[in-house]
């Protein structure tokens, strides 16, 4: 059933979003990669999970 309204869907706001937490980690990858003397999109393809079972950090009691 759909209703219309006047009203914005919201949700609570309560720190930093994902695209800024994501647009930061991009960040530090470029700066590492560049300190390494990388291509930075090599240094993306290094440390990219290629095989399922391999150790990713979100897997754990709290990932999302």
């Amino acid at each position: 059933m759909s209703v219309y309204t006047n009203t914005v869907p919201t949700q609570a706001y309560r720190s930093s979003g994902r695209p800024e937490v994501t647009f930061a980690i991009e960040r530090l990858i470029d700066i590492a990669a560049m300190r390494l003397g990388m291509d930075r999109i090599a240094l993306r393809w290094r440390n990219l999970v290629k095989r399922e079972g391999d150790a990713v950090p979100q897997r754990g009691r709290h990932a999302l």
